[in-house]
C-alpha cells in the first residue's frame, strides 16, 4: 500500500512543497529538480505568449483610435479650408485668424479625445456636440467674411452719395468704417463678427454682420419718382366720388411696386423741415408726418426716437402708437393724393348752356392752386399758366432769356442751361416747380423734358430790351424779351 502524501506544514521533511511537473512516475527530489529547470527556461516563452496576447487587442485599439484621429483632421480640413488672406476683410483680418486658429486648435484636442472615447461615454455626445459646433462657427465667420467683402465691394461701385437717410446713425458709420478698413470696432462674439458703435451714447449699440444684407447700405429710390407722379396722374383725373377709394388702391399697388427698402426711403428721404414740398419739389416733405406720428405715441421727435423709427423699419409701432409707421404713412399719401387739384375727367361736367371758355381741360375762372407773394397770395388760373408756358417756349425757340413765373422765382436760360438764383436747373425740375407735371401741361403742350444741349455762344444781352417792370401774375418785377 502507498504512503499517503501529507500536506502538514509541521512535518516538514514529509511536506512536498516542489510544484508537480507533470513528471509521470519521476518523482523523486531530484528528477522534480530537474523538471523544474526545464520550467522555468521555458517560461519566457509562454510568459511572451500571454504578454502578446494581452497587447494586441490594445494596439489594434490603439491603431484604430489614430485612424480616427487623422480621419476627423481630414475632414476638418475639407470643411474648413485656409483662407487666402486677400479675402480677409480688411476691418476684420486679425480677429477673424486669431479666432480661426483658436478653434483649430480646440479641434485637434477634442478630435484626439473623441478617438479614444467608446460612444457609451457620458462625454462622447458632448464632444461631439462640441466638434459640429466647431465646424459650423468657422463655416459662419468664414460666410460673414465674405459678406464683408461684398458688401465694400457694393459701397466702392456705388454713389455713395445715394445712400438713404433711413440707415441711421449707427449703420451710416459703420457702413463708412466697412468701405475705410477701419478694424477698431470689429470684433468677434458667439461665433458672430460683430460691430460696436463707438458711439457710446447711440440707441444702437452693436450691430451683427450675420444680420446685414449683402446688397450694402439701403440707397435712396428714384423708382418713387416715377410712381408718384403716375399717381397723381391717375388721381387728378377720377372724379371726386371715386377718389377715396382709389387713391388707397393706388397707394398699396406703390409700395408694393417699392418695397420696405424703398418705402423706407421715400419717407426719410424726403423731410425738409417746414416746407410744403421736398428739396427738389419731386413729392411732399414728410417731416410733418414723421413728427405727427411720433405725437400720436405721446412721445417727442428726439434723436434717439428718429433713429429707432430708422432702425426698426416700416412695420414697427412705436409704443403708444396704434398703427406701425408703415401704415400711418399709407394712409398720409393718400391723403395729400385725395387733395390734389383734379382736372381732365377728374373736373366736374360742365352744366348745360354753360358756354364758359376752357383752357388744359379747365374753366379760365378756375384757380388751380394759390402762391405767396410779397403782397400776400394771389391765385393761379389756366391762363396764368399758360402764359409762363409760352414765355419758357419762347425763350428756348430764342435760345436764352429770362421769365419770372407764376411761383415768384426767375429763371435764365444760358449757353444751352437753364438757372436760377440757386444754381444750374434742369426742364425737369422747372416743370415740377410749377406743377405742370400734376397739371398735365408736359403732354398738352407737348413739352421736351430731356436735357438741353449746351452751346458755347458766348453770354451777350446785347439783342435783349429790358422791359419796364410790370405786374405779372401778382408779381412786380421786370423781365427781358427776345428783339426779334
Amino acid at each position: 500500500m502507498a504512503k499517503k502524501k501529507t500536506t502538514n506544514p509541521t512535518n516538514l521533511m514529509a511536506y512536498d512543497f516542489l510544484p508537480n511537473m507533470s513528471a509521470g512516475d519521476s518523482t523523486n527530489l531530484y528528477s522534480q529538480l530537474a523538471q523544474l529547470g526545464r520550467v522555468q527556461r521555458a517560461q519566457p516563452l509562454v510568459d511572451q505568449q500571454i504578454t502578446q496576447a494581452f497587447l494586441d487587442p490594445i494596439t489594434t485599439y490603439i491603431n484604430k483610435a489614430e485612424e480616427q484621429v487623422v480621419a476627423g483632421m481630414v475632414e476638418y480640413n475639407d470643411a474648413n479650408p485656409d483662407l487666402d488672406d486677400s479675402l480677409l476683410f480688411d476691418g476684420t483680418e486679425e480677429a477673424i485668424g486669431s479666432q480661426l486658429q483658436e478653434n483649430n486648435n480646440r479641434f485637434k484636442e477634442l478630435n484626439r479625445k473623441l478617438a479614444y472615447m467608446s460612444p457609451n461615454n457620458k462625454d462622447y455626445a458632448d464632444t461631439v456636440s462640441e466638434i459640429n459646433k466647431i465646424n459650423k462657427e468657422n463655416v459662419s465667420l468664414r460666410d460673414q467674411n465674405k459678406k464683408l467683402l461684398d458688401i465694400r465691394n457694393v459701397i466702392k461701385a456705388s454713389d455713395i452719395s445715394k445712400i438713404s437717410k433711413g440707415n441711421g446713425a449707427a449703420y451710416g458709420k459703420m457702413y463708412e468704417q466697412i468701405q475705410q478698413g477701419i478694424k477698431d470696432n470689429f470684433s468677434i462674439k458667439d461665433g458672430k463678427i460683430i460691430w460696436t458703435n463707438p458711439d457710446k451714447d447711440g440707441r444702437v449699440k452693436e450691430i451683427s454682420v450675420d444680420s446685414l444684407n449683402a446688397e450694402g447700405p439701403e440707397m435712396t429710390s428714384g423708382a418713387w419718382l416715377e410712381l408718384h407722379t403716375k399717381n397723381l396722374n391717375t388721381i387728378g383725373e377720377l372724379p371726386a366720388n371715386l377718389t377715396a377709394s382709389r387713391s388707397a388702391l393706388v397707394v398699396k399697388n406703390t409700395f408694393k411696386s417699392l418695397g420696405n427698402d424703398g418705402v423706407k426711403s421715400l419717407l426719410w428721404d424726403n423731410q425738409n423741415g417746414t416746407e410744403k414740398m421736398n428739396s427738389d419739389l419731386t413729392f411732399y416733405n414728410t417731416e410733418p408726418f414723421i413728427q405727427q406720428y411720433i405725437r400720436s405715441a405721446g412721445k417727442g421727435a428726439t434723436p434717439d426716437i428718429i433713429e429707432e423709427l430708422k432702425v426698426k423699419g416700416m412695420t414697427y409701432t412705436l409704443p403708444g402708437a396704434k398703427e406701425s409707421i408703415g401704415d400711418a404713412f399709407s394712409k398720409w399719401y393718400q391723403g395729400k393724393l385725395n387733395s390734389e387739384p383734379k382736372f381732365g375727367k377728374g373736373l366736374p361736367e360742365k352744366p348745360d348752356g354753360d358756354d364758359e371758355k376752357m383752357l388744359y381741360g379747365r374753366p379760365l375762372s378756375e384757380t388751380l392752386f394759390t402762391v405767396k407773394t410779397d403782397q400776400g397770395t394771389d391765385t393761379i388760373k389756366p391762363l396764368d399758366v399758360k402764359n409762363s408756358v409760352d414765355l419758357f417756349k419762347d425763350i428756348e425757340a430764342k435760345g436764352k432769356g429770362d421769365f419770372t413765373a407764376y411761383n415768384g422765382i426767375t429763371y435764365s436760360l444760358r449757353n444751352g442751361q437753364w438757372s436760377d438764383s440757386t444754381g444750374n436747373l434742369k426742364r425737369e425740375e422747372i416743370f415740377n416747380a410749377l406743377n405742370w407735371p400734376q397739371l398735365g401741361i408736359i403732354k398738352l403742350e407737348g413739352l421736351d423734358v430731356n436735357p438741353l444741349e449746351s452751346t458755347s455762344e458766348e453770354d451777350d444781352k446785347s439783342n435783349l430790351t429790358q422791359i419796364t417792370p410790370v405786374k405779372l401774375f401778382g408779381f412786380t418785377t421786370p423781365y427781358f424779351k427776345l428783339n426779334k
